[in-house]
């Protein structure tokens, strides 16, 4: 995923690190039914799109 945001300035990839990380630190995994950020934390994560205006 990273190399495809960064195939012709790669000296931008960590521009795009975070965004990366998360999305697989989300995504449920095939093995476990399950994603990484639910094992750590006991929930499923909130997208930014999900959080309520008045909360931010």
């Amino acid at each position: 995923a990273l190399g495809k945001l960064v195939e012709e300035r790669l000296d931008t990839w960590d521009e795009y690190l975070d965004a990366v990380m998360f999305g697989l630190r989300t995504k449920t995994q095939a093995t476990t039914k399950y994603s990484p950020y639910f094992f750590m934390f006991g929930r499923e994560a909130r997208y930014p799109s999900e959080v309520p205006q008045d909360y931010l």
